[in-house]
This record gives structure tokens, sequence and C-alpha cells, in this order.
């Protein structure tokens, strides 16, 4: 951990329980901001109401989703109808199945994860961090990889209506990745593929070497910019009464 993770650490803990325990919302938004532009998250473990996780969503932007993330048989049949097309590895939101690394839509710049209640053995949320991609990458390399398209779906009276995205591109201070495989169009060209294939291998090494692991507690918060950070979820149980709900936030850090 560097010295301007650190400070923010520090800084953090005894800052956000004071702005927690004031509502001091611009506070906490300024805290949750800076520690997100240094390393991409922010996991805070004071615990919290719903209704002030959503308000701190509000001030940091848009909310453009709100979801109940929970193993629901009859949501999940909702969203495969709404489905424009069914892949066999695209994963549900609502299953218990595991959910590779992926982001979620390119127009969520943050998303925020909130606990109402956690899986009795896991249910971690995970984490990669794809800043790093500029070193592991050619220039060359890095301008293929920009031309390579990713859908996403967004909802319209009920049903999907499909848009594209470019896997990757240079934000103002950060990489931004929008990465789903099973969103990932299927012509590209073989210098394309090969690129893609590097890109992959290097998601691999990551979770290998510095894979980030939270199982987050009732009333924890973890914040999270969706343009740089890769998370995923491992299998739980049919039965889980895991229940997370995810904003979606439209705004840059």
């Amino acid at each position: 951990m560097n010295s301007i993770e650190t400070n923010i650490k520090l800084h953090s803990v005894e800052a956000i329980e004071t702005a927690i325990r004031e509502e001091n919302l611009t506070e906490l938004t300024s805290i949750i901001q800076e520690a997100i532009k240094v390393k991409g998250y922010i996991h805070i473990t004071n615990q919290m109401s719903t209704e002030f996780f959503e308000t701190i969503g509000n001030q940091l932007g848009k909310v453009l989703t709100m979801t109940d993330v929970k193993v629901d048989k009859i949501s999940e049949k909702k969203a495969i109808n709404a489905r424009a097309y069914r892949g066999k590895d695209r994963p549900i939101t609502y299953s218990a199945k595991e959910i590779s690394f992926h982001s979620d839509s390119p127009i969520q710049k943050l998303i925020g994860f909130y606990c109402i209640e956690q899986d009795e053995i896991d249910g971690s949320l995970m984490m990669l961090d794809m800043e790093p991609i500029m070193e592991h990458l050619s220039e060359e390399e890095l301008s293929i990889l920009k031309s390579i398209k990713v859908n996403w779906a967004n909802l319209e009276d009920g049903k999907e209506v499909i848009n594209e995205a470019c896997l990757f591109s240079e934000g103002r201070d950060n990489v931004e990745v929008y990465y789903a495989s099973w969103h990932l169009q299927q012509k590209i060209s073989a210098n394309q593929q090969e690129v893609l294939t590097r890109f992959q291998n290097f998601i691999k090494q990551t979770q290998e070497q510095q894979l980030l692991k939270i199982r987050l507690k009732k009333g924890e918060t973890i914040f999270v910019n969706n343009r740089r950070m890769l998370h995923a979820r491992e299998k739980i149980a049919d039965n889980s009464k895991r229940h997370i709900i995810r904003l979606g936030i439209g705004s840059a850090v």
C-alpha cells in the first residue's frame, strides 16, 4: 500500500464514522470520491441504513438503476423473458450460479453495493483492478483493444435494447474498461482476437496475483469505479439468503 492509500485509509476510518454519524453528505461524498480515484473502490464498514446508502448514491451522481440482488426464481424468469439474446454463459442477477468477472453497463460510472443480508457461507464480492493494463499491453495492442466492441443492454418497455461500447478507452484520470465475455461481438479480426486473448490472460493473471475479495457484512457498503474494476461472484446455494442492493450511478469520479 503506497503512502497516498495509507493516508486515505487512516483519514477515512475516523472521518467516515463522523460523517455518517452527523449525516454530513458533503464530507462523506468527498472521501468516497478521493478513495475511488486512487484505488478504484472504497469499502465502508460503518453500518448505515438503506435510505442513507441511497442518499449517498444520489450525491455521487444520478442513480440510473436500483436492483435487489438475490436468488429469486420469479425475477429470474422475468429477466430471461426480457432478453434480446440468451447466450449459455450469460449470467442472471437473480440466479445462484457464479458470475464471472465483468463490468456492468458502461453508462454506469459507479456501482454501489449494500448488504441487507449475507450468504451463510460466503457470497463475497470479488474485484480486479484493470488500471495496470496500460503497462501490460503495448500502445499498438491498446489501440486494437479500443476497436473491439462489446454489447450492452438497457430495458425499454420491459424489453432489452442492444447498444455497443468500446472494450477499452482512456479516461480523464484512469483507464476505462467495459468487459463482459457474454456480450463480446462475434465478428472480430485475427489481430483483435490475439489482443483479446492477451487481455483475457491478463484478467486471469490479475485474479491469481491481486484478487480483491470482500465479504460484506449486514449494513456495510462498497462503492466501485465500474469502468476501472471488474467484479464477480462465486456460486452460492440455491436457497441462499444473500440480499444485496445494487445502485448503478451515472457519474464520473
